[in-house]
């Protein structure tokens, strides 16, 4: 959501031209915003406080808090993630793709690390297993059978990405797939940035980092169930989504919607 929002905050830069830009954003993500450029200031929140405290609402002359369609149970969300922030403050996007700069330091960093793992020889994917809603996961033999397969017919090197935090913020130990090499928490957010963007491909579920593959044009294919790509992966990238062909494909986009995070 974070990354779908950056056209409409930069066409709110050209609607009201001069104005001070300030992003509010749970503090694990400013970076993220910091990256897109986007915001003149990035404040930090929490991810139990969303709202605007009343004591600051008086030093702004706009406050946008979007309410998505997909937040609205009463009506269809078959829109793209761009278009909906842009339609809920009210502007036009003179470009829907968003955009992540990825500072030149990072860039050594990464390159560094990747150096130091014997990992620049080769082709290089890094993908991204979860953990989301159970109904946005693959399978595990999937997974271990994908990277078998990009290491004996395509030569390449399979870096495996993410955090092991669940949606609800717990933490546990995830899966790791083997075959890949295990990057999983031992990234900071700006060097797993960095790391997607010298990646020669990602493969991930429905996710932020598949977000970030799109901003920072690194070619990638998004694993899709409940929710139609169409209306997620960025416009005009190199990105393809894959989906199955049950008759409830999209299902997130009808109402009532007919799935939960847990069970389909």
């Amino acid at each position: 959501d974070i990354v779908c929002s950056f056209p409409a905050v930069s066409a709110l830069r050209s609607k009201y031209p001069g104005a001070v830009i300030v992003y509010r954003v749970p503090k694990q993500y400013v970076s993220i915003v910091q990256m897109a450029r986007v915001a003149d200031v990035v404040v930090p929140a929490y991810y139990d406080y969303w709202g605007l405290p009343s004591t600051c609402k008086r030093f702004f002359d706009r406050i946008f808090q979007p309410v998505l369609m997909d937040e609205e149970q009463a009506e269809s969300s078959n829109v793209h993630l761009v278009d909906d922030f842009c339609r809920k403050v009210g502007v036009e996007p003179e470009d829907r793709q968003p955009h992540l700069i990825v500072p030149a330091r990072m860039h050594c960093r990464i390159e560094q690390i990747l150096q130091t793992m014997a990992l620049r020889n080769k082709p290089l994917v890094a993908i991204h297993i979860g953990p989301s809603w159970k109904t946005r996961e693959w399978s595990v033999l999937g997974w271990q059978g994908l990277v078998r397969w990009l290491i004996s017919s395509r030569k390449a090197d399979v870096l495996q990405l993410g955090a092991d935090v669940r949606v609800d913020g717990g933490q546990f130990t995830g899966i790791r797939i083997t075959g890949s090499t295990d990057l999983v928490g031992k990234l900071s957010l700006e060097q797993t940035v960095a790391c997607i963007e010298a990646c020669d491909l990602f493969v991930g579920i429905d996710s932020g980092l598949l977000h970030i593959a799109g901003a920072v044009e690194t070619p990638s294919v998004g694993l899709f169930g409940p929710v139609n790509p169409a209306f997620r992966l960025l416009p005009g990238t190199p990105s393809t989504g894959v989906v199955s062909d049950v008759v409830c494909l999209g299902c997130h986009h009808r109402r009532p919607i007919i799935h939960s995070r847990d069970s389909c």
